[in-house]
């Protein structure tokens, strides 16, 4: 499910027919009325976006079946630089994220809404810091130009679709980004990974005493 109906032609062409660009609460109602619910729901880098977490959670509880399971990530707050990076890029501040979780406020928020659960510390790769360094000094104008020129934005194809001349371009650029911001990249992981990384995962299970309401 998801509000782009782009992503959603994305899955189509992949051969995931029951892809939705349903909001959550019609897919509930959609779901609901056919009597269908779930034993397990995913929500990655979902739950930061929410503006009211308790019809967000309530609408999930009502999709699962009885000890159904949940699993999903969020950013996590603690990250190493998180103040620079709210400045720089304004994408962890309203309109994009209402709130900011560590593994505790959303291991008890999960907790306090009826789950069984775990939240676990992730590590991040080499390549995400790398990209992370790009748009810091590139710009992200400098960065969506570059994917326009190499990109068909009418495409929702994968790198496969794209001409053979840029196919090797990119290959190019993406090699000399690397290659340039490697160390920095690799500092800029230790410091990630000793602050409790990038993002924080989590699963869990539906208490048998939860009721659908």
């Amino acid at each position: 499910m998801d509000f782009d109906e782009k992503n959603v032609r994305a899955a189509h062409s992949r051969r995931i027919q029951n892809a939705f660009a349903y909001s959550l609460n019609d897919f509930i109602d959609y779901c609901l009325s056919r009597y269908v619910r779930f034993d397990a729901i995913t929500f990655f880098e979902v739950i930061e976006h929410q503006d009211n977490l308790h019809d967000f959670i309530g609408g999930i509880k009502k999709l699962l079946n009885a000890g159904g399971w949940i699993a999903g990530s969020a950013p996590n707050r603690d990250r190493a630089f998180a103040n620079i990076t709210r400045r720089w890029e304004g994408q962890d501040t309203p309109r994009h994220h209402f709130f900011w979780w560590n593994k505790k406020s959303l291991q008890t928020f999960l907790h306090l809404n009826g789950f069984d659960a775990d939240v676990l510390v992730t590590r991040v790769d080499l390549e995400t810091t790398i990209g992370n360094l790009a748009y810091f000094f590139l710009g992200s104008k400098v960065i969506r130009k570059v994917r326009g020129f190499i990109f068909d934005p009418t495409e929702t194809g994968s790198h496969s679709c794209i001409l053979g001349h840029k196919s090797k371009l990119l290959t190019l650029l993406k090699t000399m980004r690397y290659l340039f911001l490697l160390p920095a990249g690799m500092a800029l992981k230790l410091s990630y990974d000793r602050s409790g990384g990038l993002s924080l995962y989590f699963q869990g299970k539906l208490k048998a005493y939860q009721l659908r309401t």
